[in-house]
């Protein structure tokens, strides 16, 4: 009896941690669509738990018995795929492309993340881009505002080619304006590129927030694309699922970024022909453990998209963790990434590609 009720109770609590992850990863916008979800969380766990129940009524019921061994049974699956969760033909696939991988301190609670790519069908004509990217700010006290602020001071005239904003900024509007400024600020070859996510679209937000990004000079990318270097390669702003759009698929002979705020578009990605998408929204993974790796991840997939480099197909994608951890003292430090993109015959080095030194 120990078994069973240990194996039911494991697969309850794997259950609200993995369906929560997937049913609360895109969010609702609606109060009745958070209720919907978390009614599903609280339903597929008393569901599961319903013949233990039965049971304590009447132990001696062969039938009731039977249900308790199945649903402990369901239970210790359930565990064994939190463990090794279904990757729906994704992979990690760090050690195929990554050429190196590094951190130094920025800033109190902050680091500077250095990662260089190998793409093998980056174009030739690009010797290398550089790319800064920040992700899930969420600038919202003085003190994050401060500490933004220094760390893009430390940034200033470093050589970027673009800056990459993956969205959630902040939820007090009375800083975002200065958030946006500071955001802006950071000089870069072909400028800098935002793509809205699920808190910069809430609670009248939306319309504040591009204004802010359109005042200060920064290009929003809603479900819309660009061109940089020279016309070889395309941006693609997704700010799906919140705000859906049909897009047509990238030309497969041009070499594509997609930036979304959340990795549950690496479908969408390889259904549009992108080589490479950049996402937040994971915040790096949560409730990390040894050896397990991270909890509470949101996304539709479970808690395997947590950070760093994914193949699905023909399409990579890079989560990169959140900034808005920082100070850090409740847990990692925030983290600002420099991504630097090149060919297969490229750099081996982030100090070698004249990374900025903190």
């Amino acid at each position: 009896m120990a078994l069973i009720i240990a194996g039911t109770v494991l697969g309850m609590a794997v259950l609200v941690l993995d369906l929560g992850n997937r049913v609360f990863g895109p969010y609702s916008r609606t109060g009745g669509g958070f209720l919907w979800r978390l009614g599903l969380v609280l339903g597929a766990a008393a569901l599961l738990a319903s013949p233990l129940c039965f049971l304590a009524m009447s132990p001696a019921s062969p039938a009731w018995r039977a249900l308790a061994i199945l649903s402990s049974a369901v239970g210790v699956l359930l565990f064994i795929n939190f463990l090794f969760p279904y990757r729906w033909g994704i992979r990690r696939a760090n050690s195929d492309v990554v050429r190196s991988s590094s951190t130094r301190p920025l800033a109190k609670g902050v680091v500077l993340r250095e990662e260089v790519l190998a793409i093998p069908s980056w174009p030739a004509e690009v010797p290398r881009l550089s790319l800064l990217i920040l992700a899930d700010l969420h600038c919202n006290s003085r003190t994050k505002l401060r500490l933004l602020q220094q760390c893009l001071s430390r940034l200033q005239g470093q050589p970027f080619d673009a800056v990459v904003l993956l969205g959630d900024l902040g939820e007090r509007k009375a800083l975002l304006p200065e958030a946006v400024q500071a955001l802006a600020s950071v000089t870069s070859r072909f400028g800098t590129f935002c793509v809205r996510g699920n808190h910069d679209l809430e609670r009248r937000r939306e319309r504040l927030v591009r204004e802010l990004l359109d005042l200060n000079g920064v290009v929003v990318l809603a479900n819309a694309s660009c061109r940089i270097a020279g016309g070889a390669v395309t941006l693609v702003g997704l700010e799906t699922p919140w705000r859906k759009a049909a897009l047509a698929p990238c030309d497969p002979d041009d070499f594509s970024i997609a930036l979304s705020h959340t990795p549950d578009n690496i479908a969408l990605m390889e259904r549009l022909n992108v080589h490479l998408g950049i996402a937040g929204h994971t915040h790096g993974g949560r409730l990390r453990m040894p050896v397990v790796g991270s909890l509470a991840v949101p996304t539709i997939y479970g808690r395997f998209l947590d950070r760093g480099l994914f193949r699905r197909g023909k399409t990579f994608l890079f989560v990169a963790p959140a900034v808005g951890r920082f100070p850090g003292v409740f847990g990692p430090p925030g983290e600002i990434v420099r991504l630097i993109l090149t060919g297969p015959e490229g750099g081996g080095s982030a100090d070698a590609a004249g990374a900025p030194r903190g």
